[in-house]
């Protein structure tokens, strides 16, 4: 999910499609500018309005000689999708597109293309909005994603985005410098590692996002600011939880962090090694730390650092100690910058994994990700729940 709350808005374009006028793509493309913002904006579902508010929040900005913003935006109600070159105070339709499916991985990447052929750019930002749910397990529909499209009922699957992003690095002709998320619970290992080999950078929120989404304004006059990736990507960070501290989008519990997503290896390499020494043993200390947990809205995402840290307090071998602390400058190292606010996020430190709580709740279509593939953290937490019989104890619990 994106979208928790609902507010007032504007009424600009709620009454059917965009009004500005029409403008034809240019013929040649745009003259090369330091950046690209490129905003893949779902609303076909019950974001629809959200999504008018955040191009009215991006017009505060808009383009200027350093960066172009556009937007693909598919609506729903049988509203058509449009493309749309945001400038300040206005926005130009660029072209009426009719019913996409914005559920189609195929759509997503066409839009890339499209975007960076006609707006080329240093730098190019991509920003996935709608409903996110990073990996969740759901009765009936286990493998999630993000790009729910309320009229094709399709999304893009966590497996997919490796598909889409390497096919982006081709048409760029080099990594896609941010990859964010405008939704919810996208911030997770399972997240990154799909996209590990063709992203700088990717920038999302471990818990859901509150009701009024990105802080558009000051994202994009971070973007104007210029500057590398990360210092555009922690401004965004910073600047998104200040504006739920009593700022320009209220006060409410937040979290945002961005990663580099190639430094996942290093995740990965320590975790297969302490997983390795935790098969099946240490179950009291295991159980101690999965109880006590950050978790998100997600109850099967927790904290993995904090995870970590809480596993550490628990145990005394020196050994399986410095596989922890390998494990925990591993992940520090894997997240560039993280921040939060509300005091039931205050132990979100930037990455969350899959984490069941119960042995009856894990799932076995988690074994289709890559990263269980890769890793060795779905053997680790099928030999805790064997060895701590917590799934006998859960099914007995389930029965009385």
């Amino acid at each position: 999910m994106k979208k928790t709350l609902f507010k007032g808005i504007m009424a600009l374009g709620l009454a059917g499609a965009f009004t500005a006028p029409l403008v034809a793509a240019d013929a040649a493309p745009a003259s090369k500018k330091a950046w690209t913002f490129m905003v893949f904006l779902n609303a076909d579902n019950n974001l629809d309005r959200f999504g008018v508010e955040d191009i009215q929040e991006m017009a505060r900005v808009g383009s200027n000689e350093d960066a172009n913003v556009i937007v693909q935006i598919d609506r729903a109600y049988g509203k058509p999708a449009q493309r749309l070159y945001i400038r300040k105070g206005r926005y130009d339709v660029l072209e009426d597109m009719g019913e996409v499916d914005m559920g189609s991985v195929d759509v997503y990447t066409d839009f890339v293309k499209w975007g960076a052929e006609n707006y080329p750019a240093e730098h190019y930002a991509v920003i996935m909005w709608n409903h996110g749910s990073g990996w969740t397990k759901k009765p009936g529909t286990e493998i999630r994603g993000i790009s729910y499209d309320d009229q094709s009922h399709n999304h893009i699957t966590t497996n997919q985005l490796t598909e889409a992003h390497a096919k982006i690095q081709d048409i760029l002709g080099k990594k896609l410098d941010v990859l964010a998320f405008d939704a919810c619970l996208m911030q997770m290992v399972e997240v990154a590692y799909a996209v590990k080999d063709n992203v700088e950078i990717m920038l999302a929120s471990e818990e859901v996002e509150p009701g009024e989404g990105w802080a558009y304004v000051e994202a994009l006059q971070a973007l104007q600011k210029g500057g590398s990736a990360e210092e555009f990507s922690t401004e965004v960070v910073d600047t998104y939880i200040t504006s739920y501290m009593n700022g320009s989008q209220g006060n409410r519990q937040a979290t945002q962090a961005w990663v580099y997503p190639a430094k996942i290896d290093g995740v990965v390499t320590t975790l297969n090694a302490l997983a390795a020494d935790l098969m099946g043993t240490h179950t009291e200390e295991i159980k101690s730390a999965i109880s006590k947990v950050q978790r998100f809205y997600e109850r099967s995402n927790a904290d993995l650092i904090h995870f970590l840290e809480l596993l550490d307090a628990q145990v005394s071998d020196a050994d399986l100690k410095a596989k922890i602390a390998a494990a925990v400058a591993a992940v520090k190292e894997f997240v560039g910058h993280s921040n939060n606010t509300g005091g039931r996020m205050a132990n979100a430190n930037g990455t969350a994994i899959y984490l069941p709580t119960r042995g009856w709740s894990f799932s076995d279509k988690y074994l289709n990700l890559e990263w269980a593939k890769a890793t060795q953290w779905d053997e680790f937490l099928q030999a805790h729940f064997a060895a701590s019989n917590t799934l006998a104890e859960d099914l007995e619990n389930m029965e009385e």
